[in-house]
């Protein structure tokens, strides 16, 4: 009988450390939810010591997929979603460790909120050598005031997320918007009318590089967050409109995100307060 697994985890791979890479397809294959394969895309074709490590785990749940070409990461994930046999895709990167339950967590979760189409999860933050830095939550997990959020701000762990294959098929997988892509999808799916959610537990642990961020990207990201954050407020999130970085004019330091960033802060104490004194009871 052919093996059809219920969930794809699809991951992109491109220059990562080797040690690094190891922690990351153990920590999936060790997973207390086992029926589901791993698709892992080397983005960079010429990398032959981390081809070679790859196909050095035997274990059948893995799709190794090499590119014939450096491809990025928006299109490398769309090919890995392309290729899934599974119900539910969940996103790790090649750097991050995912908690044993992860996958045992979102599936159930999903599987018991039929209205959910993507969730996510906290995070521990930790270093290169897996010490630990501090706890990231992500905190709202309801779906009126996650759409209300995502008007400041992307407030989903990329590498956290767990989404129905049909659905995130049906609208067109990723854009190739660098740096927010993750943020375009969500604000997709929920302009789209669907539901998303987030699980109130660490899930994953998230890499933080002594290198991060170049300054450069940090300033790419900061525009095409603004981008997306203004398709969004204006209902043109849906909209076949250009996305290039180098057509874009939006302030990104300006005051418009200052005002965000306190919106943001007020809609999370009212949230927490409506989830003490109103969900609780």
């Amino acid at each position: 009988m052919k093996y059809i697994p219920v969930i794809s985890v699809v991951m992109s791979t491109y220059n990562e450390r080797i040690e690094w890479i190891k922690k990351t397809i153990d920590s999936i294959l060790i997973q207390t939810f086992s029926n589901f394969e791993f698709i892992i895309i080397l983005d960079k074709p010429d990398n032959k010591e981390l081809e070679d490590f790859i196909l050095s785990y035997k274990d059948k749940r893995i799709i190794f997929v090499k590119n014939e070409k450096n491809l990025g990461l928006v299109k490398s994930l769309n090919k890995g979603i392309s290729l899934a046999k599974g119900k539910y895709i969940a996103r790790i990167d090649a750097d991050d460790i995912a908690a044993s339950n992860r996958l045992k967590e979102q599936y159930d979760f999903l599987e018991n909120n039929i209205d959910i189409v993507l969730v996510g999860s906290n995070a521990y933050r930790i270093g290169e050598n897996d010490e630990f830095l501090y706890y990231k939550k992500y905190l709202m997990e309801e779906d009126f005031f996650i759409s209300k959020a995502l008007n400041y701000r992307n407030i989903f762990f990329h590498p956290s997320l767990m989404y129905r294959t049909d659905i995130i098929k049906s609208i067109g997988c990723y854009r190739d918007i660098p740096l927010a892509e993750d943020y375009d999808l969500i604000c997709r799916i929920i302009k789209s009318g669907y539901k998303v959610s987030n699980i109130d537990k660490p899930l994953i642990s998230y890499r933080i590089r002594n290198n991060g961020i170049s300054q450069s990207n940090l300033t790419k990201q900061k525009l095409m967050t603004s981008h997306v954050k203004y398709m969004y407020k204006n209902g043109l999130i849906n909209k076949d409109t250009n996305h290039n970085m180098e057509d874009l004019s939006y302030n990104v330091n300006g005051v418009v995100n200052k005002v965000d960033d306190i919106k943001y802060k007020i809609l999370k104490v009212i949230y927490i307060l409506v989830k003490k004194f109103v969900y609780k009871n």
